[in-house]
């Protein structure tokens, strides 16, 4: 048989209804993470005050995409299932640059025309209604306490997660959307705002708007201690060059396996999730949690749970 035959199947018996249905069974949240076989495999956009990485992937079987050669129609049927119903956007953010510096209303137009023109070119991402967005804050230098200009880094880090999170359909949102956000704070930068006696502004973070999204969640944590030294990686990637994992990566991605580095597994300081239909989530560090790691006194840690909590009428 001509292997360029693009009626070729493996299930030749079976409607589409349940070739759906196989391909949907092939999603399993304890599958890898990968983004073999997808229109690209990552957009980088750097600037003066932060990098972005956004990288689409899927917990499916690549292996079916091998046979797209062999002219089989499951490659090919697999391929628009996964863009339609199954692709989820792992995006990091790192913070690098002068927070006094920093204007939000530029740096969302930019990120906004940067989506508008991906968006263009691929269709398939308003049907994306999952996303895990990493954000790590570290700025260069430290925030002066002495400024008039009021920083909150709450308040930038949200609005960087409505912006790229902002270009999905709003009805496919509502009705299955899923939207993981965690602020990384160098622990440096929590020490300094805390013993300034300013506040960072975490609640304006961990606060979201109900109808945005099915479910939504929002973290605050404090990112590895060493934050000058590269953060050990996982054992799949211990071969990848230290020069990568010194620019302070969020995500790897190698040989179609996608990764969050070590930089995104600091202690939990607070977390809230909210669900539409249910009682709100709402789940602080324990101190048990911290003993592997004492590296915040207690009363920093405290103020910073405190900043997150819900104001009380």
């Amino acid at each position: 048989m001509d292997s360029t035959n693009p009626h070729r199947q493996i299930f030749p018996q079976l409607p589409p209804e349940l070739r759906n249905l196989i391909y949907f069974y092939t999603i399993r949240e304890d599958n890898v993470a990968t983004n073999i076989g997808l229109p690209f495999e990552h957009k980088v956009y750097d600037s003066s005050h932060t990098t972005v990485t956004i990288m689409p992937v899927y917990r499916g079987t690549p292996h079916l995409f091998a046979l797209a050669k062999y002219g089989f129609l499951e490659a090919q049927e697999y391929r628009l299932y996964l863009l339609s119903s199954a692709l989820e956007f792992r995006i990091s953010v790192i913070f690098k640059g002068n927070t006094q510096h920093f204007i939000q209303e530029h740096w969302d137009k930019k990120m906004l025309t940067h989506l508008k023109n991906l968006g263009k070119k691929y269709s398939w991402m308003k049907k994306v209604t999952r996303y895990d967005v990493q954000i790590l804050w570290t700025p260069a230098p430290m925030p002066r306490v002495d400024t008039k200009r009021r920083v909150d880094v709450g308040k930038i880090a949200g609005r960087m997660v409505d912006v790229l999170t902002g270009g999905s359909n709003s009805e496919f949102m509502k009705k299955r959307g899923d939207v993981k956000a965690v602020l990384h704070l160098k622990d440096a930068v929590a020490v300094h705002y805390v013993f300034s006696g300013r506040e960072m502004g975490l609640r304006q973070f961990v606060e979201t708007t109900p109808d945005a999204s099915h479910r939504q969640s929002r973290a605050v944590s404090i990112a590895p201690k060493k934050s000058e030294d590269a953060p050990p990686l996982p054992p799949q990637f211990k071969h990848v060059s230290q020069v990568k994992a010194n620019a302070q990566q969020l995500l790897i991605a190698d040989k179609g396996v996608v990764e969050w580095t070590d930089w995104t597994e600091g202690d939990l300081v607070f977390r809230k999730e909210q669900e539409m239909g249910k009682a709100d989530a709402i789940r602080s560090g324990t101190q048990e949690e911290r003993s592997k790691d004492r590296r915040l006194s207690m009363p920093v840690y405290l103020a910073l749970v405190e900043e997150c909590k819900p104001k009380t009428d």
